[in-house]
């Protein structure tokens, strides 16, 4: 893997800003010179170990992060006081075509940015995480705390300062048990704030929507939340007893309540998401996603007596060890057969494997004692970009587990079937190469150790033996399948706009 690795660096380093703002998001024709809070943050986390040039963009991705945080409630690109961006594009660094240029500039007025430039602050998760990556970052060095930043206003505050004021966001913005949720108030905006964005992204099994007018509660959003609180209750601590105090016990709540809420008995599941009804109750989506596989790399389950926490582990490791989630690239975005007979392949649908899907759930595995679950999925990560030739968004994988290796180039072989695809996956995405980088990083990939405990090493075995006579994946075949780029994202359009003509006119 000493090819990847250098591709994966030589791609890292072209991906940290020029001026010195830290990370972008990707190299790709979609978001080049674009910097998304949750991707940004999360790539700093990863990365800012590994040596000085990665910590220094670190560095600068919280103080980009700091300067463009919320001042001021706005409907159209959903700012509040205190919550970290969703995106930032400016549009005289975007590399793209005059079209999509100005389509894009199209639809970022319509989400509150200007033509110069798209600034949004719709997704909930990009708040936690810089609060985590911030303490991070302060454990080794807290003089980050008292370094200034000047914000859109013209002011100047300390980082310090806006760490508090991200801290305030998360504890103003509890709600039904303490769960963390906000309402969108632009409808034409992303229909959902967790990095499930996408039209589809929190689909029933009968092909309706999650509420776009109600404040959805995220799963992820809520793991993200429980461990920011307790980051920062460590690290100011000391200076801030009476708050962190506050912080810890929000974070018992919330921990509570995800492990009540959203644990799902009868299919030994938790869902991915709570959708608020008219009526002020909360339903548990049913779908199956594998947005539970985020929760083994945080700290919801580090306090649960050893019974607890194997029956919560058992239940997530079976079901993502079968082939309702695993495919040869990685986790299936949802479960296989779970898109309500839509027929198209869908941004975070059962077509998509995401590496970082995998990357997180593949760190939770080493993290709860299963270092041979995550050696499994990360060779399965790290054989799919190779073979793949590019740090893909998602891989393409029909239900059969057939993969779309490349799909932006056309088939010599005209396919026997084709797929209405959403869109097409964006290349060098930051984390992609991120993830690779790391796991193939000398210094970073953990040397494979048995299981801890008779329990989990049957668990570890019994899932390593069902992949062994799981069906063959057919990787022969270079271009099992077709894609149609075009229908797919036109029947999600249809499919937005009857919801939100159904929800906001119809108010059904």
């Amino acid at each position: 893997m000493t090819d990847l690795h250098d591709r994966s660096e030589h791609v890292l380093n072209q991906l940290i800003a020029d001026d010195g703002s830290g990370w972008y998001t990707s190299r790709g024709w979609l978001f080049n010179h674009t910097i998304f809070g949750r991707d940004v943050a999360m790539i700093s986390l990863w990365t800012m170990g590994v040596n000085q040039q990665y910590r220094d963009a670190a560095r600068g991705t919280i103080h980009t992060l700091s300067k463009f945080q919320g001042l001021r409630r706005g409907r159209l690109n959903e700012e509040e006081p205190g919550r970290i961006l969703n995106e930032y594009k400016s549009y005289q660094k975007w590399h793209a075509d005059s079209l999509p240029k100005a389509a894009n500039r199209f639809v970022g007025l319509l989400w509150g940015g200007s033509w110069m430039s798209e600034l949004g602050y719709v997704g909930l998760d990009s708040t936690p995480l810089y609060i985590q990556l911030v303490a991070a970052y302060a454990t080794t060095d807290r003089s980050v705390l008292d370094e200034r930043v000047s914000r859109r206003d013209g002011n100047t505050v300390l980082v310090r300062q806006c760490l508090l004021e991200a801290l305030n966001w998360i504890m103003t913005h509890r709600g039904h048990h303490g769960l963390i949720a906000s309402r969108r108030r632009n409808p034409v905006s992303l229909f959902f704030q967790s990095w499930r964005d996408s039209h589809l992204a929190y689909l029933y099994p009968d092909g309706h929507l999650a509420s776009l007018s109600r404040p959805v509660i995220y799963l992820e959003v809520q793991l993200n939340c429980i461990d920011a609180l307790r980051a920062a209750a460590n690290l100011l601590g000391h200076d801030l007893p009476q708050q962190a105090v506050a912080w810890e016990a929000a974070a018992a709540e919330l921990s509570r309540a995800v492990l009540a809420d959203f644990w799902l008995p009868d299919d030994q599941m938790f869902a991915m998401a709570l959708d608020p009804t008219a009526s002020g109750h909360v339903i548990a989506m049913p779908t199956p996603a594998s947005s539970q596989g985020w929760m083994l790399d945080s700290t919801i389950f580090d306090d649960l007596p050893e019974a607890e926490r194997r029956r919560y582990l058992e239940a997530i490791v079976r079901r993502f060890g079968s082939s309702e989630f695993m495919t040869a690239v990685g986790l299936r975005a949802r479960g296989n057969g779970s898109d309500a007979g839509l027929g198209l392949a869908d941004y975070h649908g059962s077509w998509t494997a995401w590496p970082v899907d995998s990357y997180m759930y593949a760190r939770g595995l080493r993290r709860q004692g299963l270092p041979q679950l995550a050696a499994n999925l990360e060779a399965r990560v790290l054989e799919a970009v190779a073979k793949g030739g590019s740090f893909y968004e998602f891989f393409l994988v029909s239900p059969a587990g057939e993969v779309l290796w490349q799909p932006h180039k056309g088939s010599v072989i005209p396919p026997k079937r084709q797929v209405n695809l959403q869109i097409l996956p964006e290349r060098d995405l930051g984390w992609t190469t991120a993830a690779c980088y790391l796991l193939t990083h000398k210094h970073f990939v953990e040397a494979d150790r048995r299981a801890t405990g008779m329990w989990r090493l049957q668990l570890e075995n019994e899932v390593l033996t069902h992949f062994k006579h799981q069906p063959s994946h057919h990787q022969d075949s270079a271009h099992p399948f077709g894609v149609r780029r075009y229908r797919g994202a036109i029947r999600v359009a249809e499919i937005a706009v009857a919801a939100v003509i159904r929800e906001y006119i119809f108010k059904k």
